[in-house]
This record gives C-alpha cells, structure tokens and sequence, in this order.
C-alpha cells in the first residue's frame, strides 16, 4: 500500500459501533431495524469501505488537481472516471 493509498479503517468504525456506542443494546431492538444483525451491519461497513477504497479513493488526485469551479451556476467538479 502507498502512502497515498486511501483504507478505511473498519475495524475503527465497528469497535465504535459495537463497544462504545452498543447499537444493538438500542438501536437494534428499534422497530425499524429488528431485523437487522451485527453481522448485517458489519457487512453494511465492509462494502461501504470497499466502495469508499476502489471507487471513491482513485478519484481523489485528479479531483484535488482539477478541483471545482462556481460561476454562479451549480458547482462545476473535475469529470472523473474510473
């Protein structure tokens, strides 16, 4: 990995979750999350990190080159593919 290579830190953001914050101590029992598990929340994570890591992360050196634009219009950003 370079230095310039973006990982999220997952296990960061599910020791958060789960020991700090004790969602499902609270906000699992909740009725519009019941049928969700820990194990669905911390898929949820992965591929959000996996998403931030190979589509997100690649895009960041041509945005910071190109960098946005605002004429008065909606914000003009870098066009960026992948």
């Amino acid at each position: 990995m370079s230095s310039t290579e973006y990982r999220a830190d997952t296990r960061d953001m599910k020791f958060i979750l789960h020991e700090v914050l004790k969602i499902e101590d609270d906000l699992l029992k909740r009725e519009q999350y019941k049928d969700f598990e820990i194990a669905d929340i911390n898929m949820i994570i992965d591929e959000a990190a996996k998403f931030a890591e190979t589509i997100l992360a690649p895009t960041n050196k041509e945005g910071d080159k190109t960098g946005c634009t605002f004429d008065g219009n909606p914000v003009a950003m870098a066009e960026l593919t992948q």
